[in-house]
């Protein structure tokens, strides 16, 4: 099991999110073999080939430990088949065995068993040629369209032709193993649960992945498939305790034969009909996330488990819109609410909103509510009938009828915001409209829920600020959560300045994401150096937020040094390199790698503006300065390294080694006052940088701990007499 879940944690890169401790979990109610397996099918459908080849071999390794199955380790070919299909092509290619691997593969994968007509190319040309000569010869010998001969003589080179097949040859012998690990799930599958598949389709494959990705209702999902293998899941899932007690009480309140017998629309799309229906297959119901990478996919999606309550409750349908060839383009989820009326969800698509799809969803919709004897709800909750933790999408608008007041609204609203009312209105503009309606009538939790990123909330608030005002609006927005969110959004582009001096406002900064998203606001030194200090002169054990201001200071202190030339920047390194110390002391241990990105940016900046305006003078002063930070001096080391500190070559080149003798005394003060330098492979590269090729005794280097190939970037071209001992 341990060496089964370590061949698993990430094979080939892959993204079947199992870890050895929920691989021990899994293991005790499912086959290990199967899950290795469906290791190899997501390769199959999301990664490279190279992927899936060494997920090929992991899982082979694995299959080992169940012992019933196990891959082929190598393609048995036919010989012969060459000799007697395509005789004529492998005697030109001079190489049968070759041709027999291709047609054996081709055979094994149900393929026509010939050599196709992009690897026939160089051959079909050399027969035409040849037939050619045979015609051109026949002629007179005075018939000038003999003259062609001498450009028809050359023979067809079959070296490009081979390097094709074998190539092909690799690719099919790759599908013919994933087909392989595609028997053998489907195989494991049904030993699992105790009845052969009668099918392997997307459907079931799709299934299968849920099964081992799933970790809430998989009890629920195991019966859904067992009665799907017996080819009865849908009388199956109306008997369940739940649906059955749902579809008595039911019988009061609607119409449950026309709920049960939805109807079917066509829809036409792009000159062709397609089909809208409710998914009366749990099977299918089940693939509701795919195509539209939604919280519900089936491989990576949080609410996964989610699916399957909408696959087997006898409330809810999942209504598709799928093309002639049964192709997914769109769903909507339709649920029955707790108060008995029809509730409809965000439409998902893969081919956008426009040519009248949404009115197609809630056309199908209105029609089967009024064929149920039931009223459409812009809001309320269904019941869960099986399993637990249902998803909630949130419900989104009908569209209006005629005796609807929404059309009024919306003509309303475009007047207030500018704008001609949209012919065919977005289900968020109809959402839209009605809370500005609301919030215009004085209903507060309209206007709290406003309190958002989205530009509708930030225009809506706006104009009811200019309404109401700025401390009515604050008033009314009820807790300081909210207020502070409308507070930040209404600042979130402003200056750096703007922005420090708005945060003591806040009642919790962080929690609105102070911070976030700062990549554009302009930044001024006054500010800059205020917040600088802010953060150094803060309680040093308290710790940070991985998304917080102090963590978007890993960003704005390269940005704002990015202004500075190289005075002014050596002026605040000292500032800068303890605020970096403070940085990473208070961020949590997985931030590491943003401290190091975001100091190997300044470092950049540093040598860009050393290259731009050099001061010899004082960048010695800062080699020789006592420095409170351990941090300083690692930077101005890995300056020497990259960079002359006498004479730099101005950008873009690099500058080769020259002996300079007072930045390399300045060096060796600098690694004496901080011993823990000595063995950093930054000194001898700065060391090298700084000395003459001809005159540097190899056996005079202090060799740093570890490789130093890093450290010594460009440098090693100018060191060839070092290669032998490097």
């Amino acid at each position: 099991m341990k060496l089964a879940a370590a061949l698993l944690r990430a094979p080939g890169g892959g993204r079947l999110s199992l870890q050895p401790e929920s691989f021990a979990r899994l293991a005790k109610a499912r086959n290990p073999t199967l899950v290795a397996l469906a290791a190899v099918l997501d390769q199959l459908l999301q990664a490279n080939a190279g992927a899936i080849e060494q997920t090929l071999a992991l899982t082979d390794t694995t299959l080992r430990l169940d012992g019933r199955l196990r891959l082929p380790e190598r393609f048995e070919v036919q010989p012969g088949l060459a000799a007697g299909i395509e005789a004529a092509f492998a005697e030109w290619l001079g190489d049968s065995a070759l041709v027999d691997r291709y047609l054996s593969l081709r055979r094994a994968l149900g393929e026509p068993v010939e050599i196709s007509l992009r690897l026939r190319q160089d051959h079909a040309a050399l027969t035409r040629s040849q037939s050619q000569q045979q015609f051109l010869q026949s002629l007179g010998a005075d018939d000038p369209r003999r003259a062609q001969l001498p450009r028809l003589g050359a023979t067809a080179d079959p070296t490009r032709t081979a390097r094709r097949l074998e190539a092909e040859c690799a690719s099919l012998e790759l599908r013919w193993r994933m087909a392989q690990v595609d028997l053998a799930l489907r195989e494991a599958l049904g030993r699992v649960l105790g009845t052969p598949t009668p099918r392997w389709d997307e459907a079931w494959r799709d299934a299968a992945r849920l099964y081992l990705g799933v970790d809430l209702n998989h009890e629920e999902l195991k019966g859904l498939l067992r009665a799907a293998a017996a080819g009865n899941a849908a009388d199956w899932r109306l008997h369940l305790p739940g649906n059955s007690d749902w579809l008595q009480r039911a019988a009061d309140k609607l119409d449950v034969a026309a709920w049960l017998a939805p109807p079917t629309h066509a829809f036409p799309w792009r000159g062709e009909v397609c089909t809208l229906s409710a998914e009366r297959d749990p099977l299918q119901a089940l693939r509701m996330g795919l195509p539209f990478d939604s919280c519900l996919a089936l491989d990576s999606g949080c609410n996964r488990h989610s699916a399957i309550i909408n696959a087997l409750d006898a409330n809810k349908w999942v209504v598709y819109l799928r093309d002639r060839k049964g192709r997914i383009l769109a769903r909507q989820l339709l649920a029955i609410s707790g108060d008995w009326r029809l509730l409809g969800y965000r439409v998902y698509t893969s081919i956008g909103s426009a040519d009248g799809l949404i009115d197609a969803f809630h056309s199908y919709a209105r029609d089967l509510a009024q064929a149920c004897e039931i009223a459409r709800a812009d809001a309320g909750v269904p019941e869960t009938l099986n399993g637990r933790s249902w998803y909630d999408d949130g419900t989104w608008s009908w569209r209006a009828d005629d005796h609807d007041e929404r059309p009024q609204q919306l003509a309303a609203y475009a007047a207030e915001i500018g704008i001609e009312v949209p012919t065919v209105a977005s289900t968020e503009f109809i959402d839209e409209a009605r809370r500005w309606s609301l919030a215009r009538a004085g209903h507060i939790e309209a206007l709290q829920n406003w309190c958002d990123t989205r530009p509708s909330g930030l225009r809506n608030l706006d104009m009811l600020r200019r309404r109401y005002g700025e401390r009515r609006v604050l008033r009314l927005l009820g807790d300081p959560h909210r207020r502070d969110r409308y507070r930040y959004e209404l600042n979130r582009e402003a200056p750096l300045s703007v922005l420090l001096k708005l945060r003591p406002k806040l009642h919790q900064a962080d929690r609105v994401g102070f911070g976030r998203d700062l990549g554009d606001n302009a930044i001024d030194a006054a500010s800059m150096l205020s917040a600088l200090r802010e953060l150094l002169a803060g309680d040093a054990s308290v710790g940070f937020d991985d998304d917080g201001f102090e963590h978007a200071l890993l960003t704005l202190i390269p940005r704002w040094a990015e202004s500075l030339p190289f005075a002014q920047l050596a002026r605040h390194l000292p500032l800068l390199a303890r605020a970096f110390e403070r940085i990473q002391h208070g961020l949590p241990e997985d931030c590491r790698s943003c401290v190091s990105a975001a100091e190997g940016w300044l470092l950049l900046v540093l040598r860009s503006a050393w290259r731009r305006e050099p001061e010899r003078q004082r960048m010695l002063r800062l080699l020789t300065t006592r420095h409170d930070s351990a941090r300083l001096p690692r930077w101005l080391l890995a300056l020497g390294a990259r960079e002359h500190l006498s004479s730099p070559a101005p950008l873009p080149l690099f500058a080769p080694p020259a002996h300079d003798p007072k930045p390399l005394r300045a060096l060796d003060d600098l690694v004496a006052r901080h011993p823990q330098l000595r063995g950093d492979p930054l000194r001898l590269a700065a060391t090298l940088r700084h000395s003459d090729p001809a005159m540097l005794s190899i056996d005079a280097i202090e060799w740093p701990a570890e490789a130093p190939w890093d450290a010594l970037g460009d440098a090693i071209c100018d060191w060839p007499t070092l290669w032998p001992a490097l």
